[in-house]
């Protein structure tokens, strides 16, 4: 009775972490298929909704080449997705001091949209 319990949890947890697993893995696909474009225009805007405001600041020191760009743009991807959009406009992008001082950041800002569903 024991072991039937024990294989019971066991194969209960397995399936949970696959199910975990799969939606990680769709949140991913997602993100990273996420459009980002640095303006719309107003013909593109009426065929969206804006469903928040997002932002990243990465440092550069981790990141030669563009590479703090590209992570930060991924960021902005993923803060989307968690708020169920499809596009994201970058608003703004910077390259200042970080609050430390000691180094650059990139700094970006942008909007996230949801595609307006088509009425039936």
């Amino acid at each position: 009775m024991r072991t039937i319990l024990i294989v019971s949890v066991v194969l209960l947890s397995a399936c949970s972490t696959n199910q975990i697993n799969a939606e990680e893995k769709a949140f991913q696909d997602k993100a990273a298929q996420m459009p980002v474009a640095n303006s719309i225009t107003v013909t593109e805007l009426s065929q969206y909704k804006e469903v928040g405001t997002i932002s990243c600041v990465q440092d550069t020191i981790s990141y030669v080449g563009g590479g703090a760009d590209e992570k930060c743009r991924n960021t902005l991807k993923t803060d989307a997705v968690k708020l169920g959009a499809d596009l994201v406009v970058v608003e703004a992008r910077d390259t200042a001091k970080c609050s430390s001082g000691e180094h650059l950041c990139v700094y970006m800002h942008g909007r996230a949209y949801k595609k307006n569903v088509e009425p039936k």
